[in-house]
């Protein structure tokens, strides 16, 4: 059999039996002629210790050293780029890598000198070979108004312009294949449409008139 559950008494709860406990203790020791101390609180141990405010020996030397190498490889960026765009700025002037910045024009890995020259001649095939061709015919004009034979660069230049012909030639022989060839699948897929689209009409009928045959049973 359980026992039974206690009452619980009207006016007595966990305070008042703490309250009833301390004035026990209390009389105790007046009674053994001792003064009364109180107990030390539970809140009070540890009080004025923070628990966080102690921090490993070697964290700030550590966060220094990384301070301290983010600002050296920062500086050593910020001068390599200004010796490069002050090496850009002298070149674009024209002015003599050697003599304005020494040594610093051998560790470029650009050819400034050669970048200035293809800058200056900039021009494509086609404007080459046009230029070439108003050259040729300049001479040949020439060398009829004088009504001498050709000379060596009119030959040249002759033999030059048969090649650019063959090269206009087969150019314009490419482009006519090419269009051609368009052509031709441009036929073969619209016929292979409308084969698709024949089929699709026929299983369409055949479809309705078997509908139709279903529904007359």
């Amino acid at each position: 059999m359980l026992p039974r559950k206690g009452k619980a008494i009207e006016g007595v709860d966990t305070s008042s039996l703490v309250g009833l406990h301390a004035a026990v203790y209390r009389a105790q020791q007046q009674r053994l002629g001792q003064a009364p101390r109180d107990l030390p609180a539970a809140a009070s141990i540890g009080r004025g210790r923070d628990l966080f405010a102690t921090r490993n020996r070697g964290v700030d030397e550590r966060d220094e050293r990384v301070r301290e190498s983010e600002a050296r490889a920062q500086e050593r960026a910020g001068s390599s780029l200004a010796r490069k765009s002050e090496l850009y700025a002298q070149l674009m002037r024209g002015s003599a890598a050697e003599d304005a910045l020494g040594s610093a024009a051998d560790e470029s890995l650009v050819d400034w000198g050669r970048k200035q020259c293809a800058r200056a001649t900039l021009v494509s095939a086609d404007m080459e070979r046009d230029a070439e061709r108003r050259a040729w015919e300049r001479d040949a004009a020439a060398e009829v108004e004088r009504g001498g034979p050709p000379s060596a660069a009119v030959e040249r230049n002759s033999s030059v312009k048969r090649f650019l012909d063959e090269v206009v030639q087969d150019t314009a022989a490419e482009r006519e294949r090419a269009a051609v060839e368009r052509t031709q699948r441009d036929r073969e897929r619209a016929t292979r449409s409308e084969l698709i689209a024949s089929k699709r009409a026929a299983l369409k009928r055949a479809r309705v008139e078997a509908g139709r045959a279903t529904g007359m049973q």
